[in-house]
């Protein structure tokens, strides 16, 4: 986050003193997905004015069909601008000519809503423990 405010005020300082240049932010997310952190990340590219940026995590990642059914239908309730189900049975980004619909991402609190019961998932401990 800190490191997207900073890049965003250099743009605008080099923009402000640059001689013939323009300069831009650019983002791509690859592995970001929801139901947080994707969440997060609008909401970052949203204020520091990035608006056009690669979207690929949800595509690879088939939306949240990773994520138990009642994650996938809090997010879908709480962002039906942003997600739709998609027809393989699974909640997914809703793109609407190349754009995506941020308004309840906007109003979420740093773009998180609704909150989740994190008991549900993998604790990290374990993640850490596969890994090894």
């Amino acid at each position: 986050m800190f490191k997207g405010i900073v890049n965003a005020c250099l743009v605008t300082y080099y923009n402000q003193n640059a001689d013939d240049r323009e300069y831009v932010i650019s983002a791509k997310d690859l592995t970001t997905v929801g139901p947080v952190e994707f969440l997060q990340d609008l909401a970052v590219a949203a204020t520091i004015g990035a608006d056009h940026i690669e979207r690929n995590g949800h595509h690879y990642f088939q939306g949240l069909r990773a994520f138990p059914e009642e994650v996938q239908q809090k997010i879908l309730s709480a962002h039906p601008d942003l997600y739709r189900c998609h027809d393989g049975d699974f909640v997914t980004l809703q793109i609407e000519d190349g754009t995506l619909d941020l308004d309840t991402i906007i109003n979420a609190p740093f773009g998180v809503a609704p909150l989740l019961d994190i008991c549900q998932f993998t604790p990290l401990i374990e993640w850490v423990s596969i890994t090894r």
